[in-house]
């Protein structure tokens, strides 16, 4: 069953596109809100699996592979 996002919801998983390690702080200043409202989207967009999980991609070379 597909989870009903809003535009907030869109612009917060475009921002952590661009950067999945941006602070809660960060996302709520280019986002305009407050960070109780980022913390709390990020919870129910992992609570309803739209996010499954935060990871990092590695560069075979710089990581020394």
């Amino acid at each position: 069953m597909a989870v009903p996002l809003d535009d907030l919801d869109r612009a917060l998983l475009a921002r952590l596109g661009d950067d999945g390690r941006a602070s809660v702080s960060a996302l709520a200043s280019d986002l305009g809100v407050a960070r109780g409202a980022v913390r709390g989207r990020l919870t129910g967009l992992v609570d309803s699996g739209v996010s499954r999980r935060f990871t990092v991609a590695l560069g075979p070379a710089a990581a020394g592979r």
